[in-house]
């Protein structure tokens, strides 16, 4: 199983900034496979933001690509460096009673640093009349990007000369 990330998103609300994260996640085997429960950290030089919950088990048919998100909560102007994959543990410490107690921790299995703003890729210029490439597993964007092109095209031949 593949996994891509990208730095999806940024709101400010009453409660604070809120980044999300999106992950694309790709079967590529010919058998369903289930992803374990895990979360996300960010990092800065100044702290470390967790998360909302874990997620739960993610089943993914085979060849199927879905895209699951995170949202972290950080400070105002946070730009996060890098971003840690944590699975849940258990163990089981005896004590002085006669019954075990359980002890959960996380532990971080992938750190993944992120560029910086300077690196980002440029994204290349659109050229009029030339159809427009999108995500084909976004749900905000019909999948046929023909019909835009098409919508496009005729906006601008009702465009008055002048």
């Amino acid at each position: 199983m593949r996994q891509g990330f990208s730095q999806n998103n940024l709101s400010i609300t009453d409660g604070g900034t809120k980044q999300v994260l999106q992950w694309l996640v790709i079967n590529p085997t010919d058998r369903r496979e289930t992803l374990p429960v895990f979360s996300i950290e960010g990092k800065n030089e100044s702290g470390v933001f967790k998360s909302d919950p874990a997620v739960e088990e993610i089943i993914v048919e085979p060849g199927e690509q879905k895209y699951i998100h995170f949202v972290i909560s950080t400070n105002n102007d946070t730009v996060l460096t890098s971003i840690t994959l944590l699975t849940p543990e258990e163990f089981s410490r005896s004590g002085a009673s006669s019954t075990p107690s359980v002890e959960s921790y996380n532990v971080g299995r992938l750190s993944i640093l992120l560029p910086t703003v300077s690196a980002r890729t440029a994204y290349p210029a659109y050229k009029l009349g030339a159809p427009m490439s999108f995500d084909p597993l976004s749900e905000l964007i019909h999948k046929d990007s023909q019909s835009l092109k098409c919508i496009w095209t005729i906006k601008q031949m009702r465009v008055p000369k002048g």
